[in-house]
């Protein structure tokens, strides 16, 4: 499920850096990072994800790096957001899991 973000310097200036970076592993936790920004571990970001997610942003923190890779955790995700999230990761699997349906 890789798709892109945009992340944004956390610090609420309308003027701070942005920049997009591929998004390869969601979860409701946070999500794996691939950027060739070095992000530092304990950076702290704002994640806007896809139009078609619903365009909402989260705050999230940078915990670990290997080369572009970065591991992010969510922070004080609002339970709209939460679940917006949950069901765009069930619909994700669910069309991984076999063309849209279960098989038992």
């Amino acid at each position: 499920m890789d798709f892109s973000v945009t992340l944004e310097a956390d610090g609420g200036d309308p003027r701070a850096k942005t920049w997009t970076a591929e998004a390869l592993n969601v979860s409701l936790d946070g999500m794996l990072l691939k950027s060739e920004d070095s992000l530092p571990i304990d950076t702290p970001l704002l994640l806007q994800f896809p139009a078609e997610w619903g365009k909402f942003r989260v705050a999230a923190v940078i915990v670990r790096r290997e080369g572009t890779y970065h591991g992010s955790m969510f922070l004080d995700m609002g339970q709209e957001t939460r679940q917006a999230l949950d069901k765009f990761i069930y619909q994700q699997w669910r069309n991984s899991a076999g063309g849209g349906s279960l098989h038992t």
